[in-house]
C-alpha cells in the first residue's frame, strides 16, 4: 500500500524513520503529518489524550491535502 500511495503522512518523526527504514523505496513521499511538531501516539492514553490526537490529526489531515490539492 505504501508504495501504491502519493503521498504517506505519519505522527512523528520516529514513525517516518521506521517506514523509510521498512520500505526504503518510499523514498521522499513520506512526511510527519503536522509540520511543526510531532502527534504524540495516544496509545494507552485516556479517552481525553485520544480525543486531543484525533482532534491534532484531523485539523493537520485538513491542512496538508488544502496545500497538496492547490
Amino acid at each position: 500500500m505504501i508504495n501504491a500511495a502519493d503521498l504517506v503522512f505519519c505522527m512523528t518523526d520516529f514513525h517516518v524513520a521506521e517506514v523509510r527504514r521498512l520500505v526504503p523505496s518510499v523514498g521522499e513521499k513520506v512526511h510527519r503529518l503536522e509540520s511543526g511538531a510531532d502527534i504524540p501516539d495516544p496509545m494507552g492514553g485516556d479517552v481525553e489524550t485520544y480525543r486531543h490526537a484525533a482532534h491534532r490529526i484531523s485539523k493537520a489531515v485538513a491542512e496538508r491535502l488544502s496545500k497538496e490539492l492547490k
